[in-house]
């Protein structure tokens, strides 16, 4: 019998490992990709001598356990050299008094101690869980989530008696987390198993890429799909926007979801409960301003995630920020030549207003970000003025920037978001009255992040057997 075909939409992470798993599994796989790279929003891009990274900060899997082995499963990390780091979390508050969050839960400990011996009961527990999560079993690990995971860090923050305590627990990660996934990175980390693979996002994508084609799969860069082919309610192929039609047995789409599911297929294969989550009944991870700098000078970063407060408020579309996140990536030399840095600031904002701006006023909308990165610049010159005048490249990436290039719907970096105490919602892989059809990536695994694009681009390979009857299969190379 010859192999069946699958046409996969999106050549991001979730569709190079459904094409991977697909190869592996005795099928002919396709991806269409509308970028002329891979990885969607896992990648990186050139400015000068400089390599702008997007996307990982640290990746959970990088050395052990069953994240690790599929990670190689899809060649990943074949080759890379992972850096770890301790301590990875800091917080600045206004003054430049820090808080440092240390990976090795002893060294936490006593260092918080020092700093807030009044939440010594407290500071203790949080030590404590970190060290089960990082040395026990599965059993230890479910009670920590089920006590830690729907408190949310600001919330839990804001109950202890020292206040830069508080306001560094309830400010140090961006967006709303629970406790657990806190404490969890911090013991990944610990384990050494929540690193950076040198090369940033784009060699990380390339890596995908370069086993799926050494699988036999094949890529076609430039490739919009516009539309889902369907007759007799089954997948049964892709359309183009040059007009092309490419027919196979099954579709899979790891692009974006709203536009797959009301775009691409018209809105007809949606039940109300989808529905509603795109009419706003479920959150998306707030979209972000991220601005990049390239300088010619070496700079000794401290922890590599540092979020501080700014000089003074900017006022940025209509709204107030207070505080970014710095990254010095010290870490990776292969992203500026030697003796010079990559430095990048990020902070969340509001899609309508850039969207709108863009749409009615292109002139203004870029003098905007240029205005915005300006500023920025020269928050970055009182906190390093050794790069006064050494800026020589830098990038302003809007939430605009990141729907254009991804096709994210509003621009949101990373899907849904579940903040605490909310349960995550699960979420089929196929849409009801659709056969030959299913959906990967973050869109279909709310929370976010490599690992949910990794195993959602698996689970529907496994799928597909499981519709076959035959044994799903995965080997290593």
């Amino acid at each position: 019998m010859p192999e069946k075909s699958i046409a996969i939409i999106g050549a991001g992470i979730a569709g190079l490992a459904a094409g991977c798993y697909g190869q592996m599994n005795g099928y002919r796989t396709r991806i269409f990709e509308m970028r002329n790279t891979p990885g969607g929003l896992c990648t990186s891009w050139k400015h000068g001598d400089y390599t702008f990274d997007g996307c990982i900060h640290w990746l959970v899997g990088s050395r052990e356990g069953p994240l690790y082995e599929m990670w190689r499963e899809v060649g990943a990390l074949e080759g890379a050299e992972v850096v770890d780091f301790e301590p990875y979390f800091a917080y600045e508050a206004t003054g430049g008094r820090t808080v440092t969050f240390y990976n090795d839960p002893d060294r936490l400990q006593e260092y918080l101690l020092e700093l807030a011996p009044e939440d010594a009961a407290t500071i203790k527990e949080l030590a404590e869980a970190v060290r089960r999560v990082a040395s026990a079993g599965d059993a230890a690990h479910e009670e920590v989530a089920a006590a830690w995971g729907g408190v949310s860090l600001r919330d839990f923050g804001a109950a202890l008696k020292n206040p830069l305590l508080a306001e560094a627990l309830a400010h140090v990660l961006r967006r709303d987390v629970s406790v657990y996934h806190f404490l969890a990175t911090l013991a990944w980390m610990w384990r050494r198993n929540a690193g950076y693979p040198v090369g940033g996002s784009l060699a990380f994508s390339r890596r995908v890429e370069k086993r799926y084609r050494e699988l036999g799969g094949d890529v076609t860069y430039g490739a919009r799909v516009e539309k889902i082919l369907v007759e007799g309610g089954r997948a049964v192929g892709v359309r183009l926007a040059d007009g092309a039609e490419h027919r196979a047995d099954y579709v899979v789409s790891a692009a974006d979801g709203r536009t797959t599911i009301f775009d691409m297929l018209e809105g007809r294969y949606v039940e109300d409960k989808v529905r509603g989550y795109y009419d706003g009944e479920l959150p998306v991870f707030k979209p972000l301003v991220y601005l990049s700098f390239g300088v010619d000078e070496g700079l000794a970063g401290g922890p590599p995630y540092l979020t501080f407060n700014l000089s003074s408020p900017l006022q940025v579309a209509g709204e107030e920020v207070g505080r970014a996140t710095l990254r010095v990536f010290d870490f990776d030399a292969t992203l500026a030549p030697p003796g010079k840095a990559v430095v990048t600031v990020e902070f969340e904002s509001n899609y309508d207003y850039w969207r709108k701006l863009r749409d009615e006023d292109p002139d203004r909308y870029r003098e905007e970000k240029d205005r915005v990165a300006s500023a920025v610049r020269d928050e970055l010159e009182r906190r390093f003025p050794a790069i006064k005048n050494k800026v020589e490249a830098a990038d302003a990436a809007t939430p605009v920037t990141f729907e254009r290039f991804t096709g994210n719907w509003r621009g949101s970096f990373a899907g849904w978001e579940i903040p605490p105490p909310s349960p995550a919602p699960q979420m089929e892989k196929t849409l009801p009255g659709l056969s030959n059809f299913w959906m990967a990536g973050q869109w279909v695994t709310p929370g976010g992040g490599l690992p949910g694009a990794l195993i959602s681009g698996r689970q529907v390979i496994q799928l597909i057997c499981s519709e076959e009857g035959k044994a799903f299969t995965a080997n290593q190379p």
